[in-house]
């Protein structure tokens, strides 16, 4: 299947099997290491340290960042704690609170929050463990390396939890149990911090990004799902674009038509 797709995404890099041992050298952590395939073009990210890298570039480039709650008027005004104002282009990027933003305007988005929730474990810090590949066992949670001996277990797709950013302890004991099935030496001490957060998905799994139906002045952009430290800074790209530069765009080879995830609000 890897081979197939790389046909058309020559970023994967190259795909090839290991052998056990072989795994065992990329990633010495494991005590109980197993046969897989392998992905050069694979990365990680550090989604803090991209969002924070993000808001000091806006800042050097001499953009207002506001943090506070904001909401759409029936007629896509902005309404913000300065009152209701009017902009050349608005982007809404807000997540599974997308829905509730459109609703004003008569618009139903198709999109709904999950939960995820991942434990931060501080485990020996290997001199390879910058380079070491990010490990999705068949079974367990996907496990990500960091450097500095900082080894990230998780995340939960928990579609109960909604917009609770409660820490669970039973979700974090079963994401402390995986990661002890590949590393029987942990210990709960070895657990130095548990992350939250909500991500947005359609029902079909697939995002949508586009302006907004007799909206043009609004763009929006959803359902990304656990993609979209990926997907993300690419659809922000294709929107800050358009925003600065307007037109029509055909971005139908990226996505479905937006009224699939749209709807007028009496349908």
């Amino acid at each position: 299947m890897a081979q197939e797709r790389r046909q058309t995404a020559v970023t994967m890099g190259s795909v090839t099997t290991l052998t056990a041992a072989e795994v065992q050298a990329k990633i010495p952590l494991l005590a109980n290491a197993q046969p897989g395939v392998f992905i050069s073009g694979g990365a990680r990210v550090d989604g803090a340290a991209l969002v924070a890298g993000l808001l000091a570039q806006a800042t050097a480039k001499n953009l207002t960042i506001r943090r506070e709650r904001v909401h759409l008027t029936a007629q896509g005004q902005v309404v913000t704690s300065l009152g209701a104002r009017q902009f050349d282009r608005v982007i809404v990027a807000a997540g599974a609170w997308a829905k509730e933003l459109l609703a004003p305007l008569g618009i139903t988005a198709d999109v709904r929050p999950q939960k995820g929730q991942l434990i931060e474990l501080a485990v020996k810090d290997y001199p390879i463990q910058e380079n070491m590949p990010v490990l999705m066992p068949e079974g367990e949670r996907d496990f990500v390396p960091f450097g500095h001996g900082k080894l990230i277990v998780g995340a939960t797709h928990e579609d109960d939890g909604k917009f609770n950013l409660q820490v669970d302890p039973t979700v974090t004991a079963d994401l402390f149990a995986s990661a002890q099935r590949l590393m029987p030496s942990l210990t709960t001490a070895n657990i130095a911090g548990t992350r939250v957060g909500t991500r947005a998905y359609t029902s079909d799994f697939a995002p949508f990004f586009g302006p907004v139906p007799d909206h043009e002045a609004i763009l929006v952009a959803s359902g990304l799902g656990s993609s979209g430290l990926t997907t993300g800074p690419q659809v922000g790209r294709l929107l800050a674009g358009s925003a600065l530069y307007g037109g029509t765009p055909d971005w139908s080879e990226y996505e479905k038509p937006l009224a699939t995830y749209l709807k007028p609000s009496a349908e």
